[in-house]
């Protein structure tokens, strides 16, 4: 039997595949297409997956409607060309639209909601509409009908699973969101051409050519102060110029709204922004001589600040995503040096397994607005104090208000540390700030209890800088909630704050 003859027997099967690994490959794509406009909480996800599970039930009626009615192969080939027209055309908008969906004054969870309708309901609905039409095209006799509906069934769960880890494990490092979504229409199309070779040849060539277009030519995001935009195996991180404090600054950013690290460009010292130099201020605490950890390395200027301004002390950096480590070295100009350490994981999984003691522990992981519950957990913080050397400090940047219906954030993080630790002093980063807006703040912790004496010193560094440290309050300790493993709801308290 030749190839040919072994395709056309299995092409139902081969189509089947097709489309499972093209509905998980995009279901994970659309994370990475909407993280920069609106972020990845946890309602992004359950936008996505809930609107993706809808359109798929929609396109199961839809297709064992049709498939009823009629009975061609060149239906099928139409759905998967339709698909494909529907992810070309979400390919080529969707920075466009998710601007203007993330720039309006709905919340977090609505934005998530319209934009996943959008960009994903329609290309799903046709994907979904392919699976009951196989099925009933795969019908030949009663006597066989349950095996052929069986490997039909079972080529699309090995589509879906190609689909997962081969996008996840190696096609975002490898090819990138945009050429991703381009490959999937050209392997739509191929497989409508195995089900209608001529009736839509014309539709199927300008599908071909326009992908392949947009994969050597790709649309231009017209962001300005927009340098790259790069997908990591981790996130998808955008590179910006612009100028803070009159200077021009390189800018790391992976969720909207939000610069995780900053640099300036005009060959001057100095640190881009203010809680950055906070962090630098409260690292006067730490006990003398003892080595720093800083727990999300973003594009490391605070690491490789304290490494040069402390030659004699280690700093182990721990950073989740290991490709922003050569991104800095490329756009931030990180040079490694023999105290500066960086370590490839997540923070809780590398604060589980310590058993080094540190004097000072820095705290500045964040997804879009909200900080990874399970780094914010009692269990956590208990073994933040674990790795701290008696007199240690723990400085934790949070995003909150300080007082008033949006200062749940910090309430409820306070009172875990205060489960901890004997008491904490939360600082606002910029002291003009209204308390009841959200804002950077700076919450220490320590082994040992502080006092005036102690924090002063944090007080008392570079005295010409323009920031100032204003202790605003040692939150109750009977107000918000105890955050855990098993109950952390950092989104909903992000969400009522912002």
């Amino acid at each position: 039997m030749s190839k040919l003859q072994n395709i056309n027997k299995y092409k139902l099967e081969l189509v089947s595949f097709v489309v499972g690994f093209v509905v998980l490959t995009f279901e994970l794509v659309a994370v990475r297409i909407i993280a920069p406009y609106i972020g990845t909480t946890v309602y992004t996800w359950t936008s996505i997956i809930g609107v993706i599970l809808a359109s798929l039930a929609i396109g199961y009626a839809l297709g064992g409607y049709i498939a009823d009615k009629r009975k061609s192969s060149d239906d099928i080939a139409l759905l998967l060309l339709s698909a494909a027209t529907a992810i070309f055309i979400v390919n080529i908008t969707k920075d466009w639209l998710l601007f203007h969906i993330g720039g309006n004054s709905l919340g977090t969870k609505w934005q998530s909601l319209i934009a996943s309708l959008v960009l994903f309901a329609l290309p799903t609905i046709a994907l979904g509409a392919v699976s009951p039409y196989l099925a009933r095209l795969s019908l030949s006799g009663l006597s066989s009908s349950g095996r052929r509906i069986a490997r039909i069934n079972a080529a699309g769960a090995l589509g879906s699973l190609a689909g997962v880890f081969l996008t996840g494990y190696l096609l975002f490092e490898l090819l990138g969101t945009r050429n991703i979504l381009s490959m999937l229409v050209i392997i739509l199309v191929a497989c409508s051409y195995l089900m209608s070779r001529w009736r839509f040849l014309v539709v199927q060539i300008t599908l071909i050519w326009l992908a392949g277009f947009t994969i050597i030519f790709p649309p231009k995001i017209h962001t300005f102060g927009l340098q790259s935009d790069i997908d990591t195996s981790y996130s998808r991180v955008q590179i910006f110029n612009r100028y803070l404090d009159g200077r021009p600054t390189r800018i790391l950013s992976t969720d909207p709204g939000a610069w995780q690290s900053g640099v300036y460009l005009d060959g001057r010292p100095g640190l881009a922004f203010d809680y950055i130099r906070a962090f630098d201020y409260a690292s006067r605490l730490s006990p003398a001589g003892k080595d720093y950890l800083v727990i999300g390395g973003g594009a490391f200027s605070l690491p490789a600040h304290l490494a040069a301004s402390n030659p004699g002390v280690g700093v182990d950096t721990v950073e989740i995503d290991g490709q922003l480590q050569t991104i800095s070295k490329q756009y931030f100009g990180l040079q490694p040096t023999a105290n500066l350490k960086i370590i490839t994981s997540d923070g809780r999984q590398y604060l589980n397994q310590n058993q080094k003691k540190y004097g000072m522990i820095f705290v500045d992981a964040f997804s879009n607005i909200t900080p990874p519950f399970q780094l914010f957990s009692e269990q956590a913080v208990e073994r933040i104090r674990a790795s701290l050397v008696p007199g240690g400090v723990v400085a934790v940047n949070i995003i909150s208000a300080v007082n008033g219906p949006r200062s749940g954030m910090l309430d409820a993080i306070d009172k875990t540390y205060l489960k901890v630790f004997p008491d904490s002093a939360v600082f606002k980063v910029d002291s003009a700030k209204a308390s009841a807006l959200p804002q950077n703040l700076l919450l220490l912790a320590s082994t040992k209890p502080l006092n005036e004496a102690t924090v002063s010193k944090a007080k008392a560094v570079n005295q010409e800088s323009a920031l100032v440290f204003g202790k605003v309050q040692t939150v109750d300790y009977n107000s918000g909630r105890l955050l855990t493993d098993d109950f952390a709801p950092i989104e909903s308290l992000a969400a009522k704050d912002f």
